[in-house]
């Protein structure tokens, strides 16, 4: 009998599930909730959220690759779902009328959405940083000298 392997060069793909699903949920709350935040929060929070949920998934499908991809990768999709804003084609304004199609794709480009992802990728990236630290040094605890 085989088991999924679930742990990939420190990444529990566990972990990483739950925290995209975490993300997801405290993001529609930001939306949803956006009255209780200071006014520069109302909409950035969303954005950065959206951005830390990107570089999650980008985690779930390649585990096993370095931070430095993923912050590449998290980074180039984001700047690649701005641009796409761009673009007024009758399937993706359609898509875009959707909840989901506007969560997922937004519907107007804005240089501001660019810097709240990149803060979005910094502070996923720091924690992810901050997880396989503590992986690690739970693992050194352990080897004999």
């Amino acid at each position: 009998m085989t088991t999924a392997k679930t742990h990939f060069n420190g990444r529990d793909r566990r972990l990483y599930t739950l925290l995209a699903l975490l993300t997801i949920l405290v993001g529609l709350g930001s939306r949803r909730f956006d009255v209780w935040l200071p006014p520069p929060l109302h909409k950035n929070t969303g954005d950065v959220l959206w951005a830390v949920l990107v570089f999650w998934l980008a985690v779930l499908l390649f585990p096993g690759r370095s931070s430095k991809f993923l912050i590449f990768l998290s980074a180039a999709y984001a700047i690649g779902i701005e641009c796409a804003k761009c673009l007024h084609l009758p399937w993706l304004i359609a898509l875009r009328a959707t909840t989901s199609g506007h969560l997922l794709f937004g519907s107007v480009f804005s240089w501001a959405n660019l810097v709240d992802y990149g803060i979005g990728i910094a502070l996923a990236a720091a924690l992810d940083r901050r997880i396989l630290r503590g992986v690690r040094s739970s693992e050194n605890r352990f080897v004999t000298p």
